[in-house]
């Protein structure tokens, strides 16, 4: 992609002026997110085996089916926060359509709002958070950035419910992602050279190895990996990261020894 087309990807409200830039993932590296997701599949398959009672697939076979329906609707939904709830009414009309079942709207309604659960919350930080993002704003060589990739107006509500838009604001230390984050990480990466040749680092922290690190390392990012317990399929990515920790607690270390705290007398001032 050419200069012109890389620079028009970031918003010129962005600001980014530090020589270092740590890049955050949203879900389940700032948040936790896939517990919600947890709660969401129990709900939605109560209420789906509450529709069909015996047709009900079994546990494991319900879970495969929704998520190819839901691997489909990517291609023309993208990250759309309807895309998972309207996975499971689609399973329900199949299994009524497999076993001449009627199909009642209250069935639907039921099914649609359980498997909508994730959208309500509560969304919190996770465990060490608050102390890494409150010290690094403090850095005078260092900003911070979120890049997600979900449902916008999803995202927002996240980082509002979960109190950091303290620090990050959108159009200037936040940024979503309508697919994935490779356009943008490759701008960042681009814009950090120019910015700061020879001394800017650019750090990606995520959990993904997909999401966040195979495109931060392909932009030529460093990358921090943590992991969440219970694996997604669409994590996966023949990648390493260049550091792997158990926990957010464990970060501040590893970007000391990555960028260390500038003593006094070189310290820029904000």
């Amino acid at each position: 992609m050419d200069n012109e087309k890389l620079g028009s990807i970031l918003p010129d409200t962005l600001h980014l002026k530090r020589k270092n830039l740590v890049i955050f993932d949203l879900d389940d590296t700032l948040i936790h997110t896939r517990m919600l997701y947890n709660i969401a599949y129990m709900n939605a398959g109560k209420a789906l085996i509450d529709a069909v009672g015996t047709y009900a697939p079994l546990g494991s076979d319900m879970i495969k089916r929704v998520e190819t329906i839901n691997a489909k609707l990517q291609s023309v939904m993208n990250y759309s926060a309807e895309r998972f709830p309207l996975s499971w009414v689609l399973l329900y009309r199949e299994i009524c359509s497999e076993y001449n079942l009627p199909v009642y709207e209250e069935a639907v309604e039921s099914i649609r709002y359980e498997a909508s659960s994730f959208q309500r919350g509560p969304f919190e930080v996770i465990d060490g958070v608050n102390n890494v993002v409150s010290t690094l704003d403090q850095r005078p060589d260092v900003d911070m950035m979120i890049l997600t990739a979900g449902d916008f107006p999803l995202q927002r509500k996240k980082v509002n419910e979960a109190q950091l838009s303290t620090y990050f604001t959108e159009g200037v230390n936040f940024m979503i992602a309508d697919s994935t984050k490779d356009a943008i990480l490759d701008a960042l990466v681009k814009r950090n050279k120019d910015n700061h040749p020879l001394v800017g680092k650019v750090i990606m922290v995520g959990d993904s190895l997909y999401s966040d690190i195979r495109p931060a390392k392909k932009a030529g990012a460093m990358t921090i990996r943590i992991p969440t317990p219970g694996h997604w399929a669409h994590d996966d990515a023949e990648v390493e990261p260049d550091y792997t920790i158990s926990d957010m607690t464990k970060l501040l270390s590893v970007l000391e020894h990555i960028i260390p705290t500038p003593n006094e007398e070189s310290c820029v001032q904000k």
